[in-house]
């Protein structure tokens, strides 16, 4: 059976590179049964590279793998700029990438190719068999005369995989280096003989986090090795010493073409397996298009742990503005509407700069600010307080959800803050538990203190966005500022850090031995007589505006791991009371944990207490 496949491959790359140079490609080669072809352009968009000198280039890719192994590379297709203003085109494979006097020297082979109009096929006068390491394949050209046709000559695609585009050059690139990450993959392919029918290769996440009672979407990438393509295959897994019965999955409309390595990923659905801890899962591939699954990557194993809970993740936008700054209106819109959006989980703290809410100097930020307005989301995402991860709408509701979502918090926090008799001291208690035990664990809590409702009539808000300098926005909040002056009075600023534990280099450290569900208690005292700006004025206008925010920080990478907040609130307004004996209303009160675990009478820390006649109230027994 033949199929006249590289007549595809070859036109679609003529059309991508349509106006910058590529001549078309005419010679198509038929595939035979046991033949495929192997790129890392699999469907992306493809563009020129080049230095625009007048040098020697030499480019390769690296083909490895396992699933490799046995296969033989029978030809080389190469999409070139006009070849006609190329000299010394040559085809090689090497094991290494070595250079000798700065000049290339492949230990396999090299081999010239005739350059002509319609050059893009080149048939080996050796066919290469691979082994499990793989080999390297490039190709090699002078451009002598420079002009617009040949300034980028080396065809690239989008996807960046690491080993999919290398580079040497006689003026520019004076050692072999990787630039796949940078600029791409060559767009080059191989045409592979040997290959099996129905194969697929399957790749799962590093790490599966299920709750024990709980099913667990998991997702696999299914990765296509077969001349046949994949249309459906079955699977099964295996944990705790058993194998589960197979499961077929028909891909539909994502079925993967007869392409080497294309690929898909698919969602599957892992059942509650009540297990504890860590254990060790393997996917196993066991048939493509009902036929048996013989490829090296059929399986993949990965670690499953499991947790008594999940802890809700609650990501933290740290905002970073100041009133001197016309574009920071729009953190401080994003801020009210979080807040309204999202008015349990939001978590959101502005550094104010250079303003009356300044409490540090931009040297002591968590993260690194190079200008203004500026956020981070749990210190690893760098957003645009507004845009998120976009440019051109709100966004950053899109951006914390992807983030609260897609990234697996350790543990819960319950955060208390009780305003003193006096109300000179805010007391803060964080009880913080785990959702699976830990050894070697580096974890500390944060205490952060904030103010809403901060307000001075002196206080005017940099406005650039002032008569709709830049158009409208369709958020009310932003109204004050598109139909404003060039700066707003009146503003009442939310969400400002006006105290933390690290500038006192305060922060509590957590034990390193964690047991999970066992919550793990924190203090911290805010004196309120010291929380002042950087130009020495009270930041606390108002008790009642004051709320705490607790920060698990892992200490290994400075990222915020989760978070939570709580109004400070007096004693008498807290509904928190003392618990000391478990004597305490017995028969009356059922007493939980704050995963919801029931206990015959009160344990150490933070207790949920739920009374006859249905009101709950937290408690704590020291």
């Amino acid at each position: 059976m033949k199929r006249n496949i590289l007549t595809i491959f070859a036109l679609s790359l003529a059309m991508a590179f349509c106006g910058a140079g590529l001549n078309e490609a005419n010679a198509a080669t038929e595939l035979s049964d046991g033949e495929i072809i192997y790129s890392y352009n699999n469907g992306g968009s493809v563009y020129t590279y080049g230095t625009a000198k007048k040098e020697n280039y030499d480019v390769a890719m690296h083909l490895t793998g396992a699933d490799l192994a046995g296969t033989t590379i029978t030809k080389v297709l190469i999409p070139i700029g006009d070849a006609t203003t190329i000299t010394n085109l040559k085809v090689w494979l090497s094991k290494a990438l070595t250079l000798e006097s700065k000049i290339n020297v492949p230990d396999i082979l090299s081999q010239d190719v005739t350059v002509s109009e319609d050059t893009i096929e080149v048939t080996l006068d050796s066919p290469y068999t691979l082994d499990a390491d793989g080999v390297y394949v490039g190709y090699s050209f002078e451009i002598e005369t420079l002009d617009s046709k040949n300034s980028y000559p080396i065809a690239v695609c989008s996807e960046t995989t690491a080993g999919g585009f290398y580079i040497h050059s006689s003026r520019t690139f004076r050692s072999w280096i990787d630039r796949s990450s940078s600029s791409g993959d060559l767009a080059m392919g191989v045409v592979l003989s040997g290959v099996k029918a129905n194969a697929a290769g399957i790749s799962v996440p590093d790490i599966i986090n299920v709750q024990t009672d709980k099913s667990q979407d998991v997702t696999l990438t299914i990765s296509n090795h077969g001349y046949k393509g994949v249309q459906s295959f079955e699977y099964n897994y295996t944990v705790g010493g058993t194998t589960s019965e197979s499961y077929t999955v028909d891909l539909g409309a994502n079925a993967l073409a007869a392409r080497y390595n294309v690929s898909t990923d698919v969602d599957i659905e892992l059942p509650a397996l009540g297990l504890s801890d860590t254990n060790p899962i393997t996917f196993t591939i066991t048939k493509v298009n009902g036929e048996t699954n013989d490829d090296a990557s059929a399986s993949a194993e990965t670690s499953l742990v499991s947790y008594s809970y999940l802890p809700t993740h609650r990501a933290v936008m740290e905002e970073y503005t100041g009133t001197w700054c016309g574009y920071c209106p729009r953190g401080f819109v994003a801020l009210e509407v979080m807040n309204k959006l999202y008015p349990d989980n939001f978590i959101g703290i502005s550094y104010h700069n250079e303003d009356e809410m300044e409490i540090m100097s931009t040297s002591s930020y968590p993260s690194s600010v190079s200008g203004f307005p500026s956020a981070y989301l749990d210190r690893l995402y760098d957003v645009d307080p507004y845009y998120g991860f976009t440019s051109s709408e709100f966004g950053i509701d899109d951006a914390w959800l992807e983030v609260c979502e897609s990234v697996l918090a350790p543990a819960d926090l319950v955060v208390t803050g009780q305003l003193s008799d006096d109300e000179k001291y805010v007391n803060v208690n964080v009880a913080t538990t785990f959702g699976a035990g830990l050894t070697n664990a580096d974890y500390k809590i944060e205490f952060v203190l904030i103010s809403d409702s901060l307000y001075d009539a002196s206080w005017g808000q940099s406005n650039y966005y002032a008569n709709e300098a830049y158009g409208t926005f369709p958020e009310e909040e932003f109204e004050q500022f598109t139909s404003g002056d060039s700066y707003v009075y009146g503003l009442k600023f939310n969400d400002v850090i006006i105290a933390t534990s690290r500038l006192a280099g305060a922060d509590a450290a957590l034990p390193s031995t964690i047991t999970g569900g066992t919550p793990i208690e924190s203090t911290y005292t805010f004196d309120l007589s010291t929380v002042v700006s950087t130009y020495g004025n009270s930041l606390v206008q108002d008790v009642k505006n004051l709320r705490v925010v607790a920060l698990l920080i892992d200490n290994t990478t400075g990222a915020i791991a989760n978070a939570n907040k709580a109004k400070v609130t007096s004693s008498t307004a807290t509904g928190i009371s003392s618990v000391n004996t478990d004597t305490t209303a017995e028969g009356k009160v059922e007493f939980y944990d704050i995963s919801g675990r029931k206990y015959n009478s009160a344990i150490k820390g933070l207790n949920i207490m739920k009374t006859a006649d249905g009101k709950v109230v937290k408690a704590y027994r020291k």
